[in-house]
């Protein structure tokens, strides 16, 4: 893997979120504060797709933690590859307080860069809920040896035995295809309840597709496990093959049109949006996908996307 390319990554989805957040899309006070250089504004097709992938990701940890609390448990979330996201803040300022912990996992180099960031802002970006619930961790770890960064998380709290929502976005697309089976089998063997949601490209053998691929390499960001996963069906497969029980996955059209109303009417109005046709086609190479594991039966199979 590029780990230089794919680091770089990072800081273009960190401007990208400051541009959507600063246009209005979501409200995210936190992400500024991971980008101290000036923000350019993006083009409207990329401010709408940011939004569609963050307001996703925080609707399905929404669920989980107000479903895992409702069966009288502690739910935990561990972001894998989180960069600079900020989910866990928003979820603080929601009332939503992961009680079990809130874990994320990335590079060495980028959990370095993160940890002086929560430093210079330590009245802001705190590291634990009130009355010290949800405490915050920063791992670094590799996932291409997933025993490994599971005896990382144990060493600072990971818990097994209380319901996990694992997050991965655009970040499995980037390993080997067998590195991510072997870490989404690791974590199926390891959590008896877990939910996942993966967002990441699809469809590499399009002429679009295939455009996307190249671009990416030559950015040094080869994308490594599209081969093996290239569609919304491969994506239920993958997690089945590993010990999950996966759900349809959706394109980005689709996850898009089925976010709650009011936030869509709210978002079409924010910049004039000419650009239908290139919406639609690049937001159908994007896609995310879910998968459940519901051991005890507390309704983790009614994911929302």
């Amino acid at each position: 893997m590029g780990d230089a390319g794919v680091e770089k990554t990072n800081d273009d989805a960190t401007e990208c979120k400051c541009s959507a957040v600063n246009l209005g899309y979501y409200s995210d006070r936190y992400i500024q504060k991971f980008w101290r250089k000036r923000v350019s504004r993006k083009p409207p097709i990329l401010n709408r797709g940011y939004f569609a992938r963050a307001h996703a990701v925080y609707l399905t940890a929404q669920w989980f933690v107000e479903t895992v609390k409702a069966a009288g448990l502690e739910p935990q979330i561990v972001n894998l590859g989180a960069g600079f996201d900020t989910l866990y803040w928003r979820l603080l300022e929601a009332g939503l307080v992961p009680t079990g912990g809130f874990f994320e996992m990335d590079m060495p180099t980028v959990v370095a860069k993160k940890k002086g960031v929560l430093a210079r802002h330590p009245d802001d970006l705190v590291t634990h809920g009130p009355d010290g619930a949800g405490p915050y961790q920063l791992v670094p770890g590799d996932l291409r040896h997933p025993k490994e960064l599971m005896r990382e998380l144990e060493a600072v709290g990971f818990d097994a035995t209380k319901p996990t929502l694992f997050i991965a976005e655009c970040v499995l697309v980037y390993l080997d295809s067998e590195d991510t089976v072997a870490l989404l089998a690791t974590l199926a063997s390891t959590v008896a309840d877990a939910c996942f949601i993966n967002y990441e490209m699809i469809h590499p053998d399009d002429p679009f597709g295939k455009v996307m691929v190249r671009n990416l390499e030559l950015r040094g960001c080869p994308l490594r496990g599209l081969a093996g996963c290239p569609d919304l069906a491969a994506q239920e497969q993958r997690y089945n093959d590993a010990g999950w029980t996966g759900r349809p996955a959706q394109d980005m059209n689709a996850v898009f049109a089925a976010l709650p109303a009011d936030d869509l009417a709210r978002v079409r109005r924010l910049e004039i949006f000419d650009e239908i046709e290139e919406w639609q086609l690049i937001s159908g190479h994007y896609c995310i996908s879910t998968a459940f594991k519901d051991g005890s039966g507390i309704g983790l199979d009614h994911m929302p996307f």
